[in-house]
């Protein structure tokens, strides 16, 4: 992990004093785990509690800034206590693997339009290639 990168999100947050406070400190932030924490080209993200790796893009970037904030919120004093890369690496995983994160919303995403299908179901997504779907559609 790059000590640069988990520098910036732990000084900024000790630089905020209050994070329930509008100031510039807490612009920053935010805008420091926007820069460090959020995905910026493609990532195979598994969420926790699955076994499924999740193709996700810089698209769900605003869907981790926000699940990384609420975390940070709601446990702030643990966050402040953390090392920066510890704190680095429970802010990343909260944005991409939590239940709110983006390996979430994009597993939800690729789900859309799935309908009548009994909660608890498995659904098997396949990719399948122009030839198939012709074979298909024969």
């Amino acid at each position: 992990m790059n000590n640069a990168v988990s520098e910036a999100i732990y000084h900024a947050l000790h630089e905020a004093d209050d994070l329930a406070d509008d100031s510039p400190s807490r612009t920053r932030l935010w805008l420091a785990i926007w820069e460090h924490a959020t995905t910026r080209r493609r990532a195979a993200v598994v969420p926790r509690g699955s076994t499924l790796r999740v193709p996700v893009t810089h698209e769900y970037a605003s869907v981790e800034l926000i699940a990384a904030w609420e975390w940070l919120i709601a446990n702030e004093r643990a966050a402040r206590a953390m090392t920066p890369e510890q704190l680095h690496a429970a802010v990343r995983g909260v944005a991409t693997r939590s239940h709110r994160g983006s390996a979430r919303a994009a597993m939800a995403d690729a789900l859309c339009g799935v309908t009548n299908v009994p909660a608890g179901t498995r659904v098997d997504v396949y990719d399948i290639d122009d030839d198939a779907v012709d074979r298909l559609a024969s």
